[in-house]
């Protein structure tokens, strides 16, 4: 499958060690994150998973850019990540609200279907479902946005708001294929993880740790797939670019 060859990828080269260990500490610091208790412990540590969100965001789109190379390798850690964060921030910036706009207009026409009270309850659903389809559909197909970017790093002819829909229209079929894939290997790493918490209850594990370990390595598996399907959408666009 074309998602093992992606995480294969992720454990592969010279930097390997100092990447995992960063994704760890930062999956361990989220998990360490309470909404519950508000306070300026819990404000500092937002703070800090905030710094590594805008590093990895730009490491991310050096991930992409590698993926491009048929020598890959995993970015080194460096400095270099804030500054390709900070080059792609306008374009992050923009395609962030097209989904809040998307998400409002689907969601908006929903809510006034539902509250106006004379709309059937079958269509408020119908429309309620299709409104989630399309929600998924161009949230998916917008990270082919970031892949466009990151080959060149440049946001030309990515500004356009339908421009989800070409990608649509061209990998849909191979974005099925990897959806699937995805969760098959969702399941079997989620297995893993809910074996975890089983044994710490087993064993009669208290406190917040166990709790903490377990919410980090679903956090960790989860970007671990991210950046695998990061690899699979990349080649996806390398077989068939749009020009």
């Amino acid at each position: 499958m074309r998602i093992i060859e992606g995480i294969k990828k992720i454990y592969e080269g010279p930097n390997v060690v100092p990447v995992h260990v960063l994704f760890l500490v930062y999956s361990l610091l989220c998990a360490c994150i309470d909404p519950k208790n508000a306070g300026w412990h819990t404000a500092a540590l937002g703070i800090v998973v905030g710094a590594f969100v805008v590093y990895l965001g730009g490491w991310g789109l050096q991930f992409l850019h590698n993926c491009f190379d048929e020598q890959f390798e995993l970015p080194v850690l460096n400095s270099s990540p804030l500054g390709v964060f900070l080059k792609a921030f306008p374009l992050l910036f923009v395609w962030g609200i097209y989904l809040l706009v998307i998400l409002g207009i689907f969601g908006g026409v929903t809510v006034a279907f539902a509250v106006s009270g004379i709309v059937p309850k079958l269509i408020v659903v119908l429309v309620a479902l299709i409104s989630v389809i399309a929600i998924i559909l161009f949230s998916v197909f917008a990270q082919f946005v970031y892949v466009v970017y990151s080959k060149d790093y440049s946001p030309k002819g990515l500004w356009n708001i339908l421009i989800p829909f070409t990608f649509i229209e061209k990998y849909f079929a191979k974005m099925l294929s990897l959806i699937g894939q995805m969760a098959l290997i969702f399941i079997g790493l989620f297995g893993l993880v809910i074996i975890a918490g089983f044994l710490f209850a087993m064993f009669k594990v208290e406190g917040p740790v166990p709790e903490i370990l377990v919410s980090g390595l679903a956090d960790y598996v989860t970007m671990v797939v991210g950046y695998a399907c990061g690899y699979c959408l990349v080649k996806i666009y390398k077989e068939e670019p749009l020009t």
